[in-house]
């Protein structure tokens, strides 16, 4: 629980994304002013990013030509007091934390541990202290940090190379999703064994210290994300397959925003299946039959949604093909009820 801080929460995300929504009363449907599907799109960023970026060249100018971790953050939080807005100072804070953890540490461990940019190489000198990151890591920190050094020059590159369009991007949902990188599976090349972080044992801590808010967002996830489609896709979109391909947009586009509204209320489609097969199917088999294809996706998608917390367009399409069926059973018991409902209609009016 020590090594999860709201803190670290707070600077690595925008504004927009953290903030927190007054009404206490809806924190277990709405703890954030952005709800679920608002943070998984691109939040625009507020403060001036010109005035930030100035006040960090010009204060690193200033430094040494190789600066360690300590002295730079320390110009950072030093430089960061000139600002006067709020909007500026939230803007700067999470600047730092993007420069240090996505370009001078790399993070893919939740220590920043890793290898980065502008490093005077980290390993040597962490050999030479004979530490085994990242479990030593924590407890050696300040030393380790005082000793990596980092470069001006190629600080002043990387942060000039901080641009609209950066910070416009980095406030969707993938820092949503890295922070559950540390906590997969990783390839030891050392044991040659597959390892998990270290502090995995803490996420049922984690989940159990509010069981209730856990458990209301992983519904909401159900109903708002597990099913969603973008029309068209941005991995599409990025590898130019709608414009290279022989095939016309109708195909790929049009007919993708249906099966978008399948995917998307593939809970609805699932469940009418199966209370059909409970309550109406009349033939044994055909019962049976309906009712396994029901129950699957939503077993399936009850797993994902308390289990993970992203990525299910891709973790959806094993069941995408029962979910298929699902909608044609749904239109097809649609269509035969107003059918009946027609025909008593018509014998009603003639008698």
């Amino acid at each position: 629980m020590n090594n999860v801080k709201l803190e670290s929460y707070l600077e690595r995300h925008l504004t927009a994304k953290t903030l927190i929504l007054l009404d206490t009363y809806w924190y277990l449907i709405r703890p954030d002013y952005e709800n679920i599907a608002i943070k998984s799109t691109i939040t625009p960023y507020t403060g001036d990013l010109k005035k930030i970026k100035y006040i960090y060249t010009e204060s690193i100018r200033k430094a040494q030509p190789i600066i360690s971790v300590n002295e730079l953050d320390k110009i950072l939080t030093d430089s960061s007091l000139k600002l006067t807005e709020n909007n500026n100072k939230d803007l700067a804070k999470y600047f730092k934390s993007q420069l240090f953890y996505t370009f001078l540490f790399r993070d893919d461990k939740l220590d920043g541990s890793s290898e980065g940019d502008c490093k005077k190489i980290l390993r040597k000198n962490r050999n030479n202290n004979g530490y085994d990151l990242p479990e030593d890591f924590m407890v050696h920190k300040e030393e380790i940090y005082d000793k990596i050094k980092f470069e001006r020059t190629c600080i002043l590159k990387v942060i000039n190379n901080f641009s609209h369009d950066f910070m416009t991007n980095r406030s969707d949902n993938w820092l949503y999703k890295k922070a559950a990188i540390p906590f997969v599976w990783h390839f030891n090349k050392n044991t040659k064994l597959y390892e998990q972080h270290p502090n995995i044992d803490y996420v049922e801590e984690i989940i159990m210290s509010m069981p209730a808010l856990y458990i209301t967002q992983s519904i909401l996830t159900l109903f708002g994300m597990s099913g969603h489609v973008s029309v068209p896709s941005g991995i599409g979109l990025r590898a130019n397959i709608y414009e290279e391909n022989i095939l016309p947009k109708i195909f790929l586009i049009e007919f993708q925003g249906l099966y978008a509204v399948i995917m998307n209320f593939w809970y609805v489609f699932s469940f009418f299946v199966l209370a059909s097969s409970i309550f109406i199917e009349k033939d044994r088999d055909t019962r049976i039959r309906e009712f396994i294809i029901g129950v699957i996706p939503i077993y399936y998608g009850l797993f994902l949604v308390f289990a993970v917390h992203f990525e299910f367009a891709r973790l959806m399409m094993p069941i995408a093909p029962f979910i298929i069926y699902n909608f044609l059973v749904t239109i097809s018991i649609i269509v035969e009820v107003l059918k009946d409902t027609y025909v008593l209609f018509s014998n009603s009016t003639q008698q």
